[in-house]
Order: structure tokens, then sequence, then C-alpha cells
């Protein structure tokens, strides 16, 4: 039955059998010929020494072993230029998974296990050695002197080398080679580099161009200039400016500062108000940089200085202290305040300066932004945001978007009220950015309503509110002494035409394809997130925004039987399946599939489904056979490597299974495609009791019943086995006679689209 297949064999009873196949990393289908397989007796299994047993895999990478119990696992695979399980084994757990097993009953065992050659392990594995681990560690380590390391340790479960030096540890990734530091950071009183000094370095002289960065083509592109005093780094360098802007000035003595805005437009032509993001942040200079230096030097020159020190001070628009310093000392840190207010509440017009010099510029260097125009909406144009209503210190702004599609609600009435109660609500209407901003005596004013003909109301919306996600007030910080409320609202065109199931009528209408079987109406129907309509036989849960769109997830409530009712025989389901031509009945997406389509055909006797009715053959096949009073049988097979299923016989598949189920009634041959799934939905629900096989399974035997009586049970054990062996002739020919029909009545793989 195997060929050529090399069988290794142990005396015994009643012969099991292990199949081992031996691939390369990276494949399911590259066999690895001639490589000595070891399987070793596991310690659970063994009553004195474990064995070991040996074989030669074949030309397909192959090998059978025939066992006398299934307690033996492969422990080594050896072949020249592939890498061996020992030398792999400080590393399996970053190396991957390297085995699979699949049980085929309590009789068989399929394991996969996959080798790396030795040319592409070198590059999975960059530090498998001490010296290796070191080599990279000294570009930190030199930072101590020239002594080199005083002691290097691995770290086995985490795959992890230590090299110690004396100022500091560097961990070195044994996989992919990444070093992390162990140092510690100083406490640092080198004065600030003042972000508005940085801001008028990058604007004394003309910036030259020196390099566009752009390591993944999905990533923005960044570009990098030098003028007589600082380089500086444009992070946004596009063709069309978006709604992000990142610039970072590092000067060789003074040190780095960088700069982040973002808004729903372009920065260079919105203001302050408008911006969603404004931070700033400036950093301790790192001895050794110069401005000769070219842009790959300078910008390892920052790594470094990002890895040995971290003294900072920030600011940032969205944090509610407003800015701090970290590792800097008490002075620096009394002095920032002063620097750092006026400057986010206001950025200067070196800052504008700066973003179009470098918008400029970029129109030559730059590169059109690979997310796309869909990523940078461009909110229109509008006149400064003034206050609307209040007389306090206190600035709140209050920004109005539509639900889902994030569409600024123009000419929204919007009223604040006081929780308590001491001062008079604040009513104005929001810009065509959907923006309005009010001067209260307080923060803590909270929204009270928006009004507007095309939205829903607070009142409106309530009933429904636990249908949406991130529907409530968003209140962020917006610099010293002012927040932003940020508030989606309900369109109501927009919902009219999402949502599908708004009432409790609509739920139960379509709940009643499966309620109706209880013979009764519903006992409750609730709506918790999602409709639950409740019988005396099922819970029927009914989607929302889908409605009869979407197929409702259906509990079965009433005891499963135990039934002793004859189920069809799958030999005989073959026989109906070919004793007649099959007339095409319809093609469409067969209920738990997810758009691959199906063919259903008919004949005198039953109905065929081809589940996987493409017009280019898939692997795995699975067809479904009816029969309106015997019941249904399912065959499913998969080609091994990948092997089309019409093309190969049993012995070349991977998985080859059947099934057979009890009848269940309202089946008709006449059935349209539509009538056909609105029955299968139903069966898949009601009717339990069931037999079947497969090559494959974790169960101790390969074939089982459900819901059926010992008689039956017996009847089955007796009966899958030569057929699970060896498909019948009925099989092979009933998948040539679907697939000579998919041209003509399936359609494309969606997945090829």
């Amino acid at each position: 039955m195997f060929g050529s297949l090399l069988l290794t064999s142990l005396l015994a009873a009643t012969p099991l059998k292990i199949r081992v196949e031996v691939l390369e990393v990276g494949s399911t289908t590259k066999g690895v010929p001639a490589a000595k397989v070891t399987l070793r007796e596991t310690a659970e299994s063994s009553q004195q020494v474990p064995r070991e047993l040996q074989a030669i895999t074949d030309a397909t990478g192959r090998a059978w072993f025939e066992v006398p119990h299934l307690g033996f696992e492969p422990v080594e695979i050896e072949k020249e230029r592939y890498v061996t399980r020992a030398e792999m084994k400080p590393f399996r757990k970053e190396a991957g998974k390297l085995e699979s097993m699949q049980q085929r009953g309590g009789a068989e065992l399929f394991w996969q296990v996959w080798v790396y050659p030795r040319s592409q392990w070198k590059f999975q594995m960059k530090a498998a050695t001490e010296a290796q681990a070191v080599a990279l560690a000294q570009e930190w380590g030199r930072e101590c002197g020239p002594s080199g390391p005083t002691k290097v340790e691995y770290y086995e479960p985490g795959a992890t080398w230590t090299v110690k030096y004396p100022c500091l540890n560097v961990f070195v990734d044994a996989k992919n080679g990444s070093t992390m530091l162990q140092v510690q950071k100083p406490t640092t009183g080198t004065p600030l580099y003042p972000p508005a000094d940085a801001l008028q370095d990058a604007l004394s002289s003309p910036l030259e161009f020196l390099a566009r960065l752009q390591s993944d083509p999905h990533d923005v592109p960044q570009c990098a200039y030098r003028n007589q005093t600082v380089f500086v780094l444009d992070d946004y360098c596009t063709k069309k400016e978006i709604h992000s802007t990142g610039i970072t000035v590092i000067h060789p003595q003074r040190g780095t500062a960088h700069f982040y805005a973002e808004a729903k437009s372009p920065i260079s032509t919105t203001r302050r108000e408008d911006w969603d993001h404004w931070h700033f942040e400036t950093y301790d200079p790192y001895p050794g940089a110069s401005i000769s230096m070219s842009w790959a030097e300078i910008d390892k020159h920052e790594t470094r200085r990002r890895r040995f020190q971290d003294a900072v001070c920030w600011a940032s628009l969205t944090s509610q202290q407003g800015g701090s310093c970290t590792n800097k000392t008490e002075d620096i840190k009394q002095g920032w305040p002063g620097i750092y207010r006026s400057m986010l509440k206001q950025p200067p017009e070196t800052w504008f300066a700066l973003v179009r010099a470098l918008r400029r510029l970029a129109e030559n260097n730059g590169k059109a932004d690979p997310r796309g125009e869909s990523q940078n909406p461009v909110m229109p144009a509008t006149a400064p945001l003034t206050r609307s209503d209040g007389a306090g210190r206190f600035g709140i702004i209050v920004e109005v978007e539509e639900y889902y599609t994030v569409k600024p609600v123009v000419g929204a009435k919007v009223t604040l009220r006081d929780p308590t109660g001491k001062n008079p609500e604040l009513l104005g209407l929001t810009n065509a950015r959907g923006k309005v901003r009010f001067e209260a005596p307080h923060l803590q004013y909270e929204l009270a309503s928006i009004d507007h003909p095309s939205i829903l109301s607070f009142a409106e919306l309530a009933p429904i509110r636990d249908l949406f996600k991130s529907i409530d007030t968003r209140r962020e910080p917006n610099g010293e002494d002012e927040i932003k409320l940020e508030q989606s609202v309900v369109n109501r065109k927009w919902l009219d035409a999402n949502m599908k199931v708004r009432t409790a009528e609509q739920a139960v209408q379509i709940a009643d394809t499966w309620g109706r079987a209880c013979g009764g109406k519903p006992t409750r129907v609730t709506r918790p997130y999602s409709w639950k309509v409740e019988y005396p036989c099922v819970v029927v849960h009914v989607d929302t925004w889908e409605g009869d769109g979407m197929d409702p997830t259906v509990q079965k409530l009433t005891p499963d039987e135990v039934s002793a009712r004859r189920l069809y025989p799958p030999e005989e389901a073959l026989a109906d399946a070919l004793a007649s031509p099959l007339e095409h009945l319809g093609t469409g997406v067969w209920p738990g599939r997810y758009k691959i389509p199906s063919c259903a055909y008919r004949n005198d006797k039953v109905v065929v489904l081809d589940s996987f009715c493409t017009l280019r053959e898939m692997n795995p096949t699975t067809v479904w056979i009816f029969n309106p009073e015997r019941g249904t049988v399912v065959f499913s097979a998969r080609g091994d490597r990948g092997a089309l299923v019409s093309k190969v016989k049993r012995d070349q598949y991977e998985q080859w299974g059947f099934s057979t189920l009890e009848p269940y009634p309202g089946l008709k041959l006449a059935m349209t495609f539509s009538e056909l799934t609105s029955w299968e939905k139903r069966r898949s629900v009601f009717s339990r009791g069931s037999c079947g096989a497969a090559l494959a399974t974790s169960a101790s035997t390969r074939g089982s019943c459900s819901l059926k009586t010992p008689e039956i049970e017996r009847w089955w054990q007796g009966y899958y086995g030569p057929l699970l062996e060896d498909a019948p002739s009925e099989w092979y020919e009933l998948v040539k006679r679907v697939r000579a029909l998919a041209p003509r009545y399936g359609k494309k793989d969606p997945r090829d689209e």
C-alpha cells in the first residue's frame, strides 16, 4: 500500500504506525530526502531504557515506522548542510515551531518535522555563539574603555546573552541580535537647548539636503537637512502636506529639540486652537558630535545619545500638568515652565516659518504619502475660533463630529451646563470645523445638549445608546487652563441606512424563522447590545445593525435525545448521487461559509452539494448528499501537500472523512438554493444525531457516534473501517462529475480577487 516508502519495524502483536515527514523550514511541500530520523520512546511510555528507532527518509522526505505503541517521538534529524536538533537545543523557543503531531485514531500518528538549512540558520540566529554576542555588545561596551567585557552569560529560557562591562551591562537577543543596555543614566545640570533657539538656528542659514529616509515602502518618508549650525529632520517629507508635522533640530554642542503637531488639516494652514496635538521636548547634547558629520554618522550618534542618557524637558498640549523634566537638576526643572508655557499656548512665528520652509523643500525632495489621500482629510477653511459665550478665564472648546464618518457638524447649537447650578448655561454654534469656544469660570462644565436638524438629540439617542461604541464625551487637557470636549453625534440619515433592526417587532420577525418550531410566541425580547428573542425551545440573537443580512446566533434550549433511528449508509448515498444525471439547482454561499461559492444539484433521489464550487479547483473537497427520507451524508478530503483531490487517490490524502446525519423534516428535491440554505440553517440547530469517521482525529477511535443508541454505535464501528482505509470508486466518480460541472455553474474563488 505504501509503495516504495521505507518501513522500520519492531515486532508487535498489532503493529501501529508512525509517519514522519521532514520538511525545510518555511515550506509545507519541500521534503528533505535521505535524512536520518531518530525516534525515541518517551519516558512515560518506557519501563526500561528508552528504545530508539532510526530510518532514512525517501525521495519525498517521508519515513514510516511500525511500532509496538505510539509513545515514540522524533528527537533528531540528521543530514549534511542542515542544523541538528542538538545544535538548536538552546534556541528551540526562538527557532519557532519545528514539530507538528496529528493523531489519526488510536492506530497511527503523523509527525511533520521542519529542519533549518545551515545557510538559513545563520540569518535566523544572529548571536548563536558567545563571540557573535560580544561583537554586537562591543558597540556599546567601548563606552567603558578598551578592556572589554568582564563576564558573558547565556540565559536559555530567554535566549539572551548578558555581556557585562565595568560601567554597564548589554543584553543581546540571540535570535535577532538586538541589544538592550542596563546603565545608570545621570541627572544633569546641563543648560537646556531652548526650543525657541532651536527654531531660530534652523532658520539661520539655508538648509542643504542630505538624505531621504524610508526603510519600509509603507512608512512615511523623512528628509534630512543641514545648515551652518544644525541638522534638521523633517519626519513627514511628503510631496503634499499632511495633517501631521514632526521636526527634529540637532545642535552638535547644545542638544536636540523635537517638535510635533497634528490636526485634521495641514499644520501650515491651521491655527493652534485647531490642533489635536502639540508637543515639544529638548534633550542634552551627547559628546562627540560635529556639524561636519554625514547624516548616517549623526543618526548613529543620536542613537548612542538615547541609549546612554535621557535627560529631557518636555511640554504637551494634552498633558494635564503641561510639562515636566526627567533627570534634570531642580534649578532646571523650576526654570522650565517659564520657557514652555507661552510656546505651548501660542507657537512662535519661527515655528510656522520653519514648517513652510520645509514644505517648499519637500516639494522637490519628498515622496507621495504611501498611506494615500484618505489618511489625510482636509477640513474647510474657517475664521479664527473666537469666544461664543462666557466671561471666565478658563477655556472650553467643544468639537462635534458625526459618528462613524467623523465629519464636522456645522451650525450645531451647543449648550454647556454648570453641574453646581451656580452659573448660567453657555450657548454657542459650531463653526465650519465643528468647533465652538467658551470662556467659563471653571472647567467642570458638562455638555447639556447638542441640537441640529440632521442629528439625533441626546434624548433620542438614549434608548439605543448601548449600540454605539466610543460615543461618550471625551474630555482632554488642551493646554494650561483649557480643556477640549469631543462629542460624536449620530446622523439621522446614516442611522436609517445602517441600523436594520431598531424595534422589537423587527427582531421578532427575523427570529420567528427559528422560533416557530417552538409552537408559540416569544416569551421575552431584550436588547443587551443585540436583540435577544427568547422562545420556549430556543434563544435567537439578532444583530441590530445587520438584521437578516447576518445569520442570527441560535441557542437550542430543549434537551437532546438519543435516537435509535437508522442512518443513511455513506456508500448508499454515493450510489444514489450517481443513479441519474445531476441537474443544477443553484449556486450561492452555504451557511457557515464565508464567500466561498457552493453549487447544488439534484437528481431523482437526492440533492448533491459541491461545497467548494470554484472555477479553479480548491483543496479540500467537500460534498454533501441530501436524501429527504434517509438523511444527509457529508464527505470531505484534502490532498497531501496541496494535491487536488480530483487528481489523486486515497493514499495521497492528507485528510479523508465522512459523516452521516439524521434526516430533518422539510427537505424537498424541488427546493431552490435559497430554500435549501434556509432548511440547512434550521437543521444545523435542531438536528443532532450522527455518526462520523476521519483519518486524522484525536479520539481513541477514528469513528464515533453522537446521540445514537448502542446498537447504532456498534453498527457504525463495524461499518466505517474499510471505507476509511480505501475510498470506493463511486467517490472518485462523484468528485469527477461535480468538478466537470463547476466550470459551468461555479464562481471565481473570492480569495483570488
